[in-house]
C-alpha cells in the first residue's frame, strides 16, 4: 500500500487534528506552530514547501498533545470513579 497523502494534506490533517476544523483552525495551528497564518495556509495548499524543522516542531507538538490527552483520560477515569460512588452512597441511604 502507498501513500498518497501530499505533504500539504498531512500538514492540514495535522492541523485540523490539533486545532478541530473551524474556520479558524490555519491562525491557531499557525500560533501552536509559531509561524504566520499566510505561511500555514500557502503549506496547506502545497503553494510552500514544509521545511524539515517545521515537520520536526510539528511532531513534538503533536507528542506533547497527546501525553496531555493521556493525563486527561486518567483523570477523567478518576472523576467517573469517584461519581459512581458518591451514587451507590446515595443509594445506600434510607
Amino acid at each position: 500500500m502507498t501513500n498518497t497523502m501530499t505533504p500539504a494534506d498531512l500538514f492540514t490533517r495535522c492541523g485540523k487534528a490539533l486545532c478541530g476544523d473551524g474556520i479558524r483552525w490555519k491562525e491557531q495551528f499557525a500560533a501552536a506552530l509559531g509561524i504566520r497564518t499566510d505561511t500555514a495556509d500557502a503549506m496547506s495548499k502545497g503553494d510552500t514547501r514544509i521545511p524539515p524543522g517545521l515537520w520536526k516542531d510539528l511532531r513534538e507538538t503533536m507528542r506533547l498533545r497527546a501525553l496531555t490527552f493521556a493525563d486527561l483520560g486518567q483523570e477523567i477515569v478518576t472523576a467517573y470513579d469517584a461519581a459512581v460512588q458518591q451514587d451507590l452512597a446515595k443509594a445506600k441511604v434510607p
